[in-house]
């Protein structure tokens, strides 16, 4: 094995011990654990981070400050709009936003023909949006789909759209 192959697998080992504690405290998304762990199990792929899709609705500051967003609401599973309503009305200061996002893993790659096929075959899958992020120390890619939606529903603390239309785009 040489210095890079030894490389990736000391960091693949840690990216997994990292996988194992989140996941004993209820930090990995249920929906997504079985594809995390057959990526981990391939000898040219690890995990760094995934997300089976949500629903949220958040009170986002006008220049998006991750720090003073407010999440109001979030969920993995399909949502009746009443309680997703409750959450919309429950006041909010900035702008707020229901967002609906896709399935998404972040994956490493041992080289760049393993990254080139990892990417071939998440766009196959139906993620549209996969791509390389980086290529060093080891190539970094994002598979995701591009089937987002992030709709403004209020400023300022004041709704911008009726419930009917809300209730529509959802």
């Amino acid at each position: 094995m040489n210095d890079k192959d030894e490389l990736f697998q000391k960091k693949k080992e840690t990216a997994l011990k990292k996988l194992r504690l989140h996941g004993f405290f209820g930090r990995v998304d249920r929906g997504i654990i079985d594809i995390v762990d057959m990526i981990n199990s391939m000898r040219d792929y690890y995990t760094t981070s995934s997300c089976e899709g949500r629903i949220q609705v958040a009170d986002i500051p006008p220049d998006h400050k991750k720090t003073e967003t407010r999440i109001l609401f979030k969920s993995h599973d399909v949502v009746p709009w009443d309680a997703l309503s409750e959450k919309i009305n429950t006041g909010f200061e900035n702008i707020l936003w229901l967002m609906f996002q896709p399935p998404i893993l972040h994956v490493i790659a041992r080289d760049v023909s393993a990254a080139d096929r990892f990417i071939k075959i998440g766009k196959q899958a139906g993620f549209k949006q996969s791509c390389a992020l980086s290529l060093k120390p080891f190539p970094m890619m994002e598979i995701r789909d591009r089937m987002d939606m992030s709709v403004p529903l209020g400023i300022n603390g004041k709704l911008i759209m009726s419930d009917e239309q809300m209730r529509s785009i959802y």
